[in-house]
């Protein structure tokens, strides 16, 4: 399906995304760092900030050996970076099993990487659009399962690769996403999502409820 450009107004430093008391909060730094560890190390740094409002004093986020983020007592998370572009996806465990955050360039995204991305579905979705339109309907396709991936790994459950799952556009900003084979992917169904263009980004949250029963997983 075609994707529609949103682009989300940016603070100086950071722009919020799903606010609410029931949704994951998202955050994106403004700050432009080409070193990739320092922008690891930044990014982090985001991440405490932003606990530090929520009233979590200072803590690290360690990784765990299968190198996700492990965040403290009470809250989920994750982060990702990508040309000097930092994001930040935190929610709280009382409403949320799992969440995950992706940002992408779709410079990045050349056709000659959708075969390996995009299910046969997609790429037919594609068909006809002019080149920025395509490029950026890919990258939010693989940026959508990148987060969901975050998400459901952690978590133990079930994690599709890129051809095992469709991304399902909603109202506009939001996403779902359909196993090619639910029962092997039986929480795939369950993932909610938000999408974003911020300056040239794509920028997508996913989350999987509390409520999220993995007795079938």
């Amino acid at each position: 399906a075609e994707a529609t450009r949103v682009e989300a107004p940016l603070t100086a430093r950071a722009l919020a995304i799903g606010t609410d008391a029931d949704g994951p909060v998202v955050i994106v730094t403004a700050e432009v760092i080409a070193v990739s560890e320092a922008i690891s190390e930044a990014v982090r740094a985001l991440a405490r900030t932003l606990l530090a409002r929520h009233g979590v004093g200072d803590v690290a986020i360690p990784r765990h050996a299968r190198g996700f983020p492990l965040w403290p007592e009470g809250w989920v998370g994750s982060l990702s970076h990508s040309a000097g572009w930092g994001a930040v996806a935190l929610g709280r465990r009382t409403r949320w099993r799992g969440v995950g955050v992706d940002i992408e360039d779709p410079a990045r995204m050349k056709p000659a990487l959708w075969s390996h991305i995009l299910t046969a579905g997609e790429r037919r979705g594609l068909e006809g659009l002019g080149a920025a339109e395509a490029g950026l309907g890919a990258t939010l396709a693989f940026s959508a399962k990148e987060a969901a991936f975050k998400v459901l790994s952690p978590l133990g459950l079930a994690s599709p690769g890129c051809l095992d799952v469709a991304i399902v556009q909603r109202e506009e900003g939001e996403f779902g996403l359909r196993a090619e084979t639910p029962e092997k992917f039986p929480a795939v169904a369950a993932l909610c999502g938000r999408w974003a263009v911020v300056h040239g980004r794509v920028l997508a949250v996913c989350g999987l409820r509390g409520t999220y029963s993995n007795s079938l997983s």
